[in-house]
Order: structure tokens, then C-alpha cells, then sequence
């Protein structure tokens, strides 16, 4: 199956095979971000303008949880990052246009924490650091202040400057 937002509010999963409709799911605003499905692909993780990050059911599209990132002024928290999973699948990562990286369980939406990077992230959260560390990754995104930084447990490791804008 393939699973996209859109800016008409709505998320979608058609059959690749044929192209049909299996379900559409309206949310509060328009999706930018790419969707992130679960390796099992029973939960599907989207961002919103509606500054919500959404958890969905694979099979059905029905909302499971919604997390909100906490912050009041609707405009600055737009969730337009593309999410990423922990290694465990139990931690997903998300960044929004405050200039916040957050970590929610999976299972709940519950936050455990958040990292504040000064300026929004537009782009994609790679988690890195399987292995000894699969429980506590390292975190790397990119931000419009025109840096790179990674972070672990919502502390800040490096930040790395390019110049220009990082989506």
C-alpha cells in the first residue's frame, strides 16, 4: 500500500496494485511532512498544520493518539518534520516550526521530553546509534538557522553551521 498527506487535510492509503481508495483520513491541517509507518506498518505517524503530530492505524486510518507539542501560538508550531522511529520503535521523533525536536511513546503520544534547537525544523529526524546505545539514540536535524545539530535525551552533543538553510 502507499500512504501520503496532502494539503487537503487529508491522509491516504491506496492499493499500489490498482490504485484504489483503502481509506482517507481527514486531520486538522495540511500535511507536509512525509508519513512514517511503524515496521509492522500497524501505526502510521504524520505531522500537521494543525500542530499535532497524529498516529493513525495502518489498516483502518483511524486516529489512535494525537501528541501536542504545547506551545500557544499556532503558526510557530506547524509540524511539517518527517518523523523517525527509534530502534526499539518505541520512541518517535519529531520536529516543529518553534524550533523544537520532541520524543513521544509510540503507544501513548506521552512526551518525554522535548529539545529546543532556537529556530524551526522543517526537515526530516534521523536517529542514530543502534547497538550499545538503541535506547537512548543520538538525534540529527537540521533547522532554518542554517545548523545541523544532534542531541541525545534532549541535551544538545554538536551543532554544525552550513551557511544556508537546512530542510
Amino acid at each position: 500500500s502507499l500512504t501520503f498527506g496532502s494539503v487537503d487535510h487529508y491522509i491516504y492509503q491506496l492499493d499500489v496494485t490498482a490504485g484504489h481508495l483503502m481509506w482517507q483520513t481527514k486531520l486538522g491541517d495540511t500535511i507536509v511532512g512525509s508519513p512514517m509507518l511503524s515496521r509492522d506498518t500497524a501505526k502510521i505517524f504524520v505531522g500537521s498544520s494543525d500542530t499535532y503530530m497524529h498516529c493513525l492505524d495502518g489498516k483502518t486510518g483511524k486516529l489512535l493518539w494525537r501528541a501536542e507539542t504545547g506551545e500557544t501560538n499556532e503558526t510557530a508550531n506547524v509540524v511539517w518534520s518527517t518523523p523517525a522511529l527509534s530502534p526499539k520503535q518505541d520512541t518517535l521523533y519529531f520536529g516543529a516550526y518553534t524550533g523544537k525536536i520532541y520524543a513521544v511513546n509510540t503507544n501513548t503520544g506521552h512526551q518525554h521530553w522535548n529539545f529546543s534547537a532556537t529556530f524551526g525544523v522543517h526537515g526530516g529526524v534521523a536517529v542514530i546509534g543502534a547497538g550499545s546505545n538503541e535506547s537512548d539514540p543520538i538525534i540529527v536535524f537540521g533547522s532554518i538557522d542554517y545548523s545541523v545539530r544532534a542531541g541525545r535525551s534532549g541535551s544538545l552533543l554538536w551543532q554544525f553551521s552550513t551557511g544556508d538553510l537546512v530542510l
